[in-house]
């Protein structure tokens, strides 16, 4: 023991003699015989060595035999368990590739398991808001693109045509059918022959999916188009099929003739869940479609020539339209869409008639200067639901319209309108400005359409139908005997021609099919030259009606005409545009170009005026919507963006940014484009990061040089001056310019931006936001992320308002309980991810003056010379309720040049 420790010191170190690395030592051998007990009796075994050593190594090879088998036992047995662990892997992460690495053989740079894009499953409809739907898939988008019987590359080219563009915005009350004329009119541009669809070449899970190209798009389409008559002449497949096809592709159960094939079209404008789940429109949607005037077909020329006719026939035109909300917490939805549209379709409920929020509507399309196109809608309901006779059919249709007329008078005479410019704003189907309509069945007409459908029946061409129509509304009656209208009837109870030439085939329509008479049925729609298949009248009601009524009506004609007869191009509406939305001075080129609608080969100014914001599918990004007043916005263009707080003398709200995306927006998929020219929508992506709700968008330069003025002569402006005085007449909101040809406009301004919402509509009530409430994150460390949602939910709602009390309360105004239940899921959802905590919806209120101060407060200077004194006294009666009407504005342009006053 003691030559033991004499090895190893007292921290168990060895301190005893060296031995070589690769050989052996031990304390004790092999029979427990420490080192000095060996040496001792090694040599009484000298005898016995040689005997001893062969012993030796007769042990040491089967020693490492059994080493060797004992290593590949230990061997076999871990790939046995690696085996058996995989196999429980496997069977607990079912579906699942399992990798097991031993060693690192990869880069460092490269991730162990490569990241894949997470799938994205697409649904198209909810039942509850707060589950199923996520930023994700919120949003329905077009994974492949439609069947429109129109060119998107011909459309692009068409979109320079300033003349034969319409920018119209569709407004009505909460369920009066906006949305419901919306889809028909998809519904008419989808080409129904060609079944191929141009899909996507991204990946269908992401949320590019509803992104297309122009340049593609028109390479595709040839290939489909190739396809598909080569597929039409294969294939000889009747409707009864191609409804089984469709029901057996779409696990659609019943009848092979079930409602939901015709209403694949339903709210498509709707692109949200929560749209779909709610069934009503929250957020305004734009959709660009191309449509042809047809009703002057087969009509002959020299009647066309003599009401001047000749230059709409046959033609196309881009009509960008806007379905807006018909909530009153949604107003300002529709706000957004009116500053940058020429004409207002109202839609009227024939059986509700004016409402509040038609009243609001066609009060500020006339403070706005925008025509108003009516639309009396639900027809069918007087037929089906009141079962009224024709006669008080007409009575009720009427009334209908002389209310919208009294409204319009009341409002014009607030304003003092003069009467040519009332005249202007009344409404009649005599005007052409009236058009009759049943969405759900398909029925759109006016009084000339249906006379182009009696010139049809009885192959009467020659008739003039502008001269027809005239005799089909009022007082008229057809004296059958000498073939001419009468203004008084010539025997008692005698229809009038509205009623006899209208109404009465329109209840026949809708009696013999609800009824089911097919015996009146055939005979009836041989006099309108309509014979339908065997397979047809399997249809149910709802389809067959819709089927009847499209053959009849001819689809969109009524509508095309009424919209081009009634809605000014952006070139003949743009000097009155400007006059309304530019907050800048009129006597600048930058104001000229406006008023002349000029594109970029005409003028190198660009002006852009962004009214709405909308993120992309999966809420990462947020993209500006507006319409270019002067000039091309081109992609890749460097752009300054100007926001609402931006001054000639503040520039703070400033930011230069480069455009890298241009989209056509088509609601449910987009078509990016290399350029867009003056008087069209744009959608722009890539400056979104500098923006909040309104902007203006412009490539002009800032100039400093104020003292030297660069003028343009008016002498190659000689179609600025009007055509009786030479003089045109610019209206400001305090001045009005009279410049005649010797005036000189001013090429050294800085460009200006466009009056907010905020600041533009003061005279309507329902865009103040009154209610509030609070809000905070249940985790705290989610601030930031509730922050960054508060911020898009600003951007993303136009009359949206937040931000932190003294309290350290984050709050957030709208315009009402629904307003703020939309924002929250929002916040919830799309835009913060995360669970917040809310307090009960308050209505805020601002203190008022109702009584003279009692004593005059004061204030002094710093050397004490000089004093104010102030009192406190309520405004005017006469003078509030101009405030309340909107006839004195409170928000006065400050950008105002004091030189012109002094």
């Amino acid at each position: 023991m003691d030559t033991k420790n004499n090895l190893y010191d007292e921290f168990g170190n060895y301190i005893g003699d060296d031995i070589d690395s690769d050989e052996e030592y031990s304390d004790y051998n092999e029979d427990g015989m420490s080192d000095g007990e060996y040496s001792k009796g090694s040599s009484n075994n000298d005898d016995n060595e040689e005997d001893n050593d062969d012993d030796n190594e007769e042990d040491n090879e089967e020693d490492d035999e059994e080493d060797n088998e004992e290593d590949n036992d230990d061997k076999s047995g871990k790939r046995n368990k690696l085996i058996e662990n995989m196999d429980e892997l496997q069977k607990v992460y079912d579906g699942v590739e399992v990798f097991v690495e031993e060693e690192d053989t990869q880069d460092i740079e490269e991730a162990t398991i490569n990241k894949i894009n997470a799938n994205v499953e697409r649904i198209s409809f909810i039942k509850k808001l707060d589950v199923e739907a996520n930023r994700k898939n919120f949003d329905l988008v077009e994974t492949s693109l439609p069947n429109n019987n129109f060119s998107f590359k011909y459309l692009s080219e068409l979109m320079k045509q300033t003349s034969f563009i319409r920018n119209i915005c569709i407004a009505g009350h909460f369920h009066h059918g906006k949305t419901t004329i919306v889809d028909r009119l998809i519904e008419y541009t989808r080409d129904k022959k060609n079944n191929i669809r141009i899909s996507n070449n991204r990946n269908k899970n992401s949320s590019t999916v509803s992104f297309f190209n122009v340049n593609n798009i028109n390479e595709i389409s040839e290939k489909s188009n190739y396809l598909s008559n080569i597929s039409r002449k294969k294939k000889n497949i009747n409707s009864s099929q191609i409804i089984n096809n469709y029901n057996n592709n779409n696990n659609i159960k019943g009848t092979p003739y079930n409602s939901k094939i015709i209403d694949h079209l339903i709210n498509y404008t709707d692109t949200r869940l929560d749209e779909q789940a709610r069934g009503l429109s929250i957020k305004a949607m734009p959709i660009s479609l191309l449509f042809s005037n047809r009703i002057y077909e087969n009509i002959p020329n020299n009647i066309l020539l003599n009401k001047k006719k000749d230059n709409v026939k046959y033609k196309s035109y881009l009509f960008n339209i806007i379905d807006t909300p018909g909530h009153v917490n949604f107003f300002d939805e529709f706000l957004c869409s009116l500053n940058i549209c020429e004409c207002c379709c109202l839609v009227v409920d024939v059986v509700d008639g004016c409402m509040y929020v038609t009243e609001n509507i066609i009060k500020a399309c006339i403070y706005e200067n925008v025509k108003i196109i009516l639309i009396i809608n639900c027809i069918d309901k007087l037929i089906m639901d009141l079962r009224l006779p024709p006669n008080d059919a007409y009575h009720k249709i009427n009334y209908t319209i002389e209310e919208i007329n009294m409204k319009i008078e009341s409002i014009c005479d607030l304003l003092n309108k003069s009467n040519a410019e009332k005249k202007d704003f009344l409404l009649s189907p005599l005007k052409n400005n009236v058009l009759f309509s049943s969405s759900i069945y398909g029925v759109f007409f006016t009084l000339k359409s249906f006379s182009k459908i009696y010139c049809n029946i009885y192959n009467a061409y020659n008739i003039d139908i502008d001269e027809f129509s005239l005799y089909l509304w009022g007082d008229i009656y057809y004296d059958e005997e000498n073939f001419t209208f009468v203004k008084s009837p010539l025997y008692a109870n005698q229809k009038r021609t509205f009623v006899e030439f209208i109404l009465n085939p329109l209840y026949k329509i809708f009696g013999y099919v609800c009824s089911e008479e097919k015996e009146f049925l055939i005979p009836f729609l041989q006099s309108f030259n309509i014979s339908l298949k065997k397979s047809d009248y399997l249809y149910n009601t709802k389809y067959l009606l819709k089927k009847i009524n499209g053959m009849i009506f001819q689809d969109t004609t009524a509508f095309v005409d009424i919209i081009i007869d009634n809605c000014p191009s952006p070139l003949d509406n743009a000097k009155n545009k400007t006059l309304q939305i530019y907050s800048g001075s009129l006597k600048t080129k930058i104001s000229y170009d406006m008023m002349k609608c000029m594109k970029g080969d005409e003028t190198d100014n660009l002006m852009i005026y962004i009214i709405k914001n909308y993120h992309r599918p999966e809420c990462g990004m947020i993209d500006l919507f507006g319409r270019v007043m002067c000039g091309t916005i081109k992609k890749g263009q460097s752009v300054r963006i100007l926001g609402e707080g931006y001054t000639l003398n503040d520039d703070e709200d400033m930011i230069t940014r480069v455009i890298t995306h241009l989209w056509i927006y088509e609601g449910r998929y987009r078509i990016e484009v290399d350029e867009i020219p003056a008087g069209n929508f744009c959608l722009i992506g890539g400056i979104d990061i500098c923006i909040n709700k309104t902007c203006t968008i412009t490539n002009v330069k800032i100039k400093t040089n104020k003292n030297k003025e660069d003028h343009v002569n008016l002498n190659w402006y000689d179609d600025l001056n009007d055509d009786d005085n030479n003089i045109v007449k610019y209206k400001n909101d305090k001045d009005i310019y009279n410049l005649d040809k010797s005036a000189l406009l001013n090429d050294n301004e800085n460009a200006e931006i466009f009056y907010p919402l905020h600041k533009k509509f003061r005279y309507l009530n329902c865009v103040n936001s009154v209610f509030k409430v609070a809000c905070e994150p249940i985790n705290p460390s989610e601030l930031p992320k509730m922050l960054e949602g508060l911020r898009k939910i600003d951007k993303v709602y136009p009359l949206s308002s937040t931000k932190v009390e003294e309290s350290g309360e984050h709050i957030i105004l709208g315009t009402g309980e629904l307003y703020l239940d939309c924002i929250l899921h929002d916040l919830r959802k799309l835009y913060g991810d995360l669970e917040i905590k809310v307090s009960d919806p308050v209505v805020q209120f601002n203190e008022t003056i109702i009584e003279t101060s009692a004593l005059n407060c004061f204030a002094e200077t710093p050397n004490k010379k000089n004093k104010i004194y102030m009192i406190a006294e309520p405004v005017q009666k006469e003078l509030g309720d101009d405030i309340v009407q909107g006839l004195v504005h409170l928000n006065e342009d400050q950008n105002l040049n004091v030189n012109e006053y002094i």
